[in-house]
């Protein structure tokens, strides 16, 4: 099926002319399936009545609509995390336009009708807040905090500058309850900012927790609408910044910017974990977040040379106390509990054929070292060449060539007679 199949295009969308003719997405498939099953389901649960005189019948059991109806398993493979992330030269614009917003802007896109502080704090909380449409509607006069250290005492005991951030309060959403969240300082700005010219204005009703409540994008007592963000504000931004309304995922919707900004954090340098994003979301299942955190490639390269680094390094033993005396103090570990006494180990060029060496430490004289006191457990970085690493693996092949190739170098000089444990 492709998208439009089996459906008038008088009634069909027109947001969704782009898409007319193409394939349906693994996702939508899914949904489709789903849908049969729940419907014929119905019909086998649910007696329903055909006309005043017959008595209501459901459909007879013939089939398991939960098994004809399954996902195959070649499309649920194709179904999985994709966060639809803005390209970052494009959101960069995005907030750029955001904050510098001005009046004329509004006239141009015929949003006169709210007064300008709304617009502006509406723009800046859907950049930076990583909030939903709903929930951005949901907001509730006072809703910012400038300091929380009273209420969240800090561990370190370290204070929080006023400049950096400030603490959102979020309502009731859709997986979870009420919490508060640190957001950028120029969003409470902006809000402060929208309060202070408020006017006065009747309270309304929350759906959600059905309280009556004082909203914060309000106006003449009339939420802004729920299309607000997606049909007014974005198309005003992008008008501003001179940038498309789609990039090469999708349309920009309001949504996106939710992955954006979580995304950006993950992989930041000293960005949030999985656990701390899935907290800022507001999330209550950790699985959600890997739908809004995209694993940047630079971030994964540097953990590959991390990974990397740490895998060239060699655990090292030092004894401070047979230092102090002039005895061999420093022993690298050969693995099967053997080390090797060569203080220059690292440089030494018959390293991966240590058993005939007079500085090789066995396993039983290695025991009584590591019994010592005041023994150090250390870590050191030794580069191993592609040879080396496979005689580290256990390849024997590699180890013949590696001590033939090694025959005429010279031995090391041993440092003192103290060195010998394997005469």
């Amino acid at each position: 099926m492709k998208v439009g199949d089996w459906c008038s295009r008088k009634t069909y969308p027109s947001y969704f002319n782009h898409a007319i003719g193409k394939p349906l997405t693994p996702r939508a498939k899914a949904s489709l399936l789903q849908i049969v099953r729940s419907f014929s389901l119905d019909l086998q649960d649910t007696p329903i009545r055909h006309g005043k005189e017959r008595a209501p019948r459901t459909l007879p059991r013939r089939f398991n609509p939960l098994r004809a109806f399954r996902v195959p398993p070649a499309i649920y493979r194709l179904i999985g995390p994709a966060p639809r992330v803005i390209d970052d030269k494009l959101w960069l614009k995005l907030l750029h336009a955001a904050e510098s917003l001005e009046k004329p802007d509004l006239r141009s896109f015929q949003l006169g009708m709210y007064p300008f502080e709304l617009v502006q704090a509406v723009a800046t909380t859907w950049c930076l807040s990583g909030l939903r449409t709903d929930e951005i509607r949901r907001l509730r006069v006072g809703c910012i905090r400038s300091r929380m250290e009273d209420a969240f005492a800090n561990e370190s005991g370290e204070s929080i500058p006023n400049d950096a951030l400030c603490f959102l309060s979020v309502p009731v959403n859709k997986t979870g309850t009420a919490f508060t969240k640190p957001v950028h300082w120029l969003v409470g700005k902006r809000i402060e900012a929208w309060e202070r010219v408020r006017p006065q204005q009747t309270l309304g009703l929350d759906p959600k927790t059905n309280e009556m409540v004082n909203f914060l994008f309000s106006f003449r007592g009339i939420r802004i609408a729920p299309e607000y963000v997606n049909g007014h504000l974005i198309p005003l931004l992008c008008a501003k910044a001179n940038i498309p309304l789609r990039d090469a995922v999708g349309k920009i919707t309001a949504h996106r910017a939710r992955a954006t900004i979580a995304s950006a954090l993950y992989n930041a340098p000293e960005g949030l974990g999985i656990g701390e994003l899935g907290q800022w979301l507001g999330h209550k299942d950790l699985r959600s977040t890997q739908y809004y955190a995209k694993l940047h490639p630079t971030r994964l390269a540097k953990s590959i040379a991390r990974a990397n680094k740490n895998s060239r390094l060699i655990q090292v033993m030092v004894d401070p106390t047979a230092a102090a005396k002039g005895e061999p103090a420093i022993f690298y570990y050969l693995g099967d509990g053997a080390y090797c006494a060569n203080p220059a180990w690292a440089s030494c060029p018959h390293r991966m054929a240590c058993l005939k060496c007079p500085m090789y430490v066995a396993k039983e004289t290695a025991q009584l070292i590591e019994a010592r006191d005041g023994i150090l457990r250390l870590m050191q970085e030794v580069p191993l060449t592609d040879e080396e690493k496979s005689v580290a693996e256990g390849d024997v092949t590699a180890l013949d060539r590696y001590i033939e190739k090694r025959k005429h170098v010279q031995t090391p000089q041993i440092p003192s007679e103290l060195h010998i444990f394997n005469p």
